[in-house]
């Protein structure tokens, strides 16, 4: 997730609740958010965030996990 991406989808008003509550999340809370969401199969992989981005115009789309977030590059 690009942290500037993020924090512009949480400022809108339609997550505001959302942002709040994640925001309160201890890092190990926020760990286990991450692990049911993939285990529920409710969160992308990397494959499909990949290919979201591809969809999307990029070029040469490359997907990175770090810790609990995707780092995404690629060509515009």
């Amino acid at each position: 997730m690009v942290s500037g991406f993020l924090e512009g989808a949480l400022s809108d008003s339609r997550f505001s609740s959302l942002a709040e509550v994640i925001g309160e999340l201890t890092p190990e809370e926020r760990g286990a958010l991450v692990r049911f969401l993939r285990e529920a199969e409710l969160m992308l992989d990397a494959g499909e965030v990949a290919e979201a981005f591809r969809s999307a115009g990029l070029r040469d789309v490359e997907v990175f996990e770090w810790g609990d977030y995707y780092v995404v590059s690629g060509v515009k």
